[in-house]
């Protein structure tokens, strides 16, 4: 399933070793129907997360300020880049854009907050490798 064309979504999961992500589409990457129903609960949840430490972006982008805001939370965070690729250089993966210096487990999390994220269980990923291949 995928979010509203052109705008850019973000949406949160939990892999199986409770690290937590978050993923912005660019308008255009492909989101689970478990993160889709849960995107309105997402946002606030992350909203709501205090800062725990500092971040190392990986990638250079002209405003960075949210890449660096969810990793400050101690998410690993990801983006659809293949929305300024052609179609022949995509990867067909989020990749990853800025890494936590303290990620923050599912379990750490008050309850009022874990919903959101247990809604997606990656269980094939390892968050903060390189790349994340998403299943809708």
């Amino acid at each position: 399933m995928r979010a509203q064309r052109d705008v850019d979504m973000p949406w949160v999961a939990v892999d199986a070793a409770g690290r937590l992500a978050v993923f912005t589409t660019a308008g255009e990457g492909p989101v689970p129907a478990s993160a889709l129903r849960a995107s309105a609960a997402a946002e606030a949840a992350v909203a709501e997360l205090p800062i725990v430490g500092g971040n190392k972006l990986l990638v250079a982008y002209p405003r960075p300020d949210d890449f660096i805001a969810f990793a400050e939370r101690g998410l690993y965070a990801y983006d659809w880049c293949d929305a300024h690729r052609t179609a022949t250089a995509s990867s067909g993966s989020y990749e990853l854009v800025a890494v936590p210096l303290r990620p923050v487990l599912i379990s750490e999390l008050p309850e009022s907050l874990r919903l959101p994220f247990e809604a997606t269980l990656i269980s094939g990923a390892s968050f903060g490798a390189s790349q994340c291949r998403v299943a809708t």
